[in-house]
């Protein structure tokens, strides 16, 4: 079956995430900006202390995000307070993370789908805290990493029924590539790994489980019923060392999304719940965070009051 390469988007909601839509700072007008990415404040904390930070929410907006699946890092690269101390962390990792109108996602949340063009997104990152005297930070600038993967560009990755050698790494050359190890999971074959872990054989250290308590549930159902094959749900196991998937999709022969209504997780167990049972053809995307797919945009921000 070939797939058409219109990107399918997937994220991941958080249920109850509200955020304070307090507009401290916009973003500056005529800023060099090639695609149309607008930043605004949204929320801004600091802690003090012997290590103090400071918080900060942006809103993204542009037609640009409607063809992206997720905001992937962000990274500053000029911040400055009205006392001219740079606020800039040495040292700290990139911060990463995305967010929809609707809810709020991280880029390595894996799982649910977003079929809708979103043309706001969400992004947080940190600072060092400014001086007392300060009253504004007067110059925030970075990049943010727009994620728009597809199948022309590597971001998209497709297994043809994956469900049909349960128990064994999925043989795909660009997740080896990547080297990401993906197993699909039945209640059978992960209690049949159960049992070589508690005698110490070979299967068992190939699976490496995590403990039982975190993963039993993963596996509604009855152990060896006949139409074990229409259960509603798939579990997938990851190894991913690089974090480089960052998500889901479940696509039936019609190349119809099937819709995730819950996700549950234990360790590097990742269960997806469907409304109905699934098909037995089913399809499996798995979007990577590849450089091909990845677009640098640029976004400055300018007095953002202090709290």
């Amino acid at each position: 079956m070939s797939w058409k390469t219109k990107p399918l988007f997937c994220t991941a909601s958080l249920a109850g995430c509200v955020w304070l839509q307090l507009a401290v700072g916009t973003a500056a007008s005529g800023s060099a900006n090639p695609t149309n990415l607008q930043a605004e404040v949204v929320s801004i904390s600091e802690h003090r202390g012997s290590q103090s930070r400071c918080n900060i929410m942006l809103k993204f907006t542009g037609e640009a995000l409607a063809t992206k699946q997720a905001i992937f890092k962000v990274r500053v690269t000029k911040a400055m307070d009205d006392t001219g101390s740079d606020l800039i962390l040495p040292g700290e990792p990139d911060p990463g993370g995305s967010g929809t109108s609707g809810g709020f996602t991280l880029s390595a949340v894996r799982g649910w789908h977003e079929l809708r063009p979103v043309k706001t997104r969400y992004a947080s990152l940190q600072l060092a805290g400014s001086s007392r005297s300060a009253r504004t930070i007067t110059e925030l600038e970075g990049e943010a990493e727009l994620f728009g993967p597809t199948i022309e560009n590597g971001g998209v990755v497709v297994i043809e029924d994956f469900r049909r050698q349960p128990g064994k790494p999925l043989q795909n050359p660009m997740l080896r590539k990547l080297g990401v190890t993906l197993t699909c999971l039945t209640k059978e074959t992960y209690e049949a790994a159960k049992i070589a872990d508690r005698a110490g054989t070979a299967a068992s250290q190939r699976m490496a489980l995590p403990s039982e308590d975190q993963a039993d549930s993963l596996f509604p159902g009855i152990l060896g019923e006949p139409n074990a094959q229409a259960r509603n749900y798939v579990v997938l196991k990851l190894d991913d060392p690089q974090r480089r998937v960052t998500s889901f999709a479940f696509v039936e022969q019609g190349k119809r999304v099937l819709p995730v209504t819950q996700k549950r997780s234990g360790n590097d167990l990742m269960g997806f719940y469907f409304g109905a049972p699934a098909p037995e053809n089913l399809a499996l995307f798995v979007y990577v965070a590849v450089p091909e797919a990845l677009e640098k945009a640029a976004f400055r921000v300018r007095n953002i009051s202090l709290p």
